[in-house]
Formats: structure tokens, C-alpha cells, sequence
């Protein structure tokens, strides 16, 4: 089987992905804390 070859533009998207899922948790967080 051929190994797999990431181009620039996948790794770019997989990181996008991961940052906007990082900043939906830091806002549950956040809005969490602030109904406390």
C-alpha cells in the first residue's frame, strides 16, 4: 500500500481544524466560569 503524502495544504487544514476546536473549548470554558 502507498504511504500516505501530506501536502502543504492538508497540513494547513488538520491545523485549522485543531485551532478552531482549541478556541470552541476555551469559549465553553469560558462561559462556563462566567455563570458561576
Amino acid at each position: 500500500m502507498e504511504k500516505e503524502i501530506y501536502t502543504q495544504v492538508d497540513v494547513d487544514l488538520a491545523l485549522a481544524r485543531v485551532a478552531a476546536g482549541e478556541k470552541k473549548a476555551a469559549v465553553a470554558r469560558t462561559s462556563a466560569d462566567r455563570r458561576l
